[in-house]
């Protein structure tokens, strides 16, 4: 059975059934973490979060993500570009401990990781890749 296909009704087959997770637990798991994280960081969480897990890749879809400061802030283009910028370097600066995360909730290695902000829609798309196992 190939991971893909292990994911489906969990990450390590070689586990007992009672101790296997589903695909959508894990991904539970993935968006609770990532709720967590914004929380801890930008002292709110986002309004709505979205978990997909294919294959080798995880995508984390946040929406309703900005403070009140950064709300304001996004009333003149200057202020835009400020807060994709600090959303962008914060991404950098934690970025480690967020793929080491989603690595122990994964099991499997992150070798990489993107995040994009959309000031119009007022979401975050982070990206991460995992060393996929054949």
């Amino acid at each position: 059975m190939t991971l893909p296909d292990a994911l489906h009704t969990a990450v390590d087959p070689l586990r007992p059934a009672h101790q296997r997770k589903t695909r959508g637990e894990l991904e539970a798991a993935i968006a609770n973490a990532a709720a967590r994280f914004h929380l801890q960081l930008h002292g709110r969480g986002p309004s709505t979060i979205q978990v997909r897990w294919d294959r080798n890749h995880i995508c984390i879809r946040s929406r309703g993500i900005f403070t009140c400061l950064e709300s304001r802030l996004l009333t003149t283009r200057e202020g835009c570009r400020i807060v994709e910028l600090m959303r962008q370097e914060m991404h950098r600066i934690s970025g480690p401990e967020v793929e080491a995360a989603i690595a122990a909730i994964a099991e499997l290695e992150v070798i990489g990781s993107t995040m994009e902000v959309d000031i119009t829609k007022a979401e975050l798309v982070e990206d991460y890749e995992l060393l996929s196992q054949t």
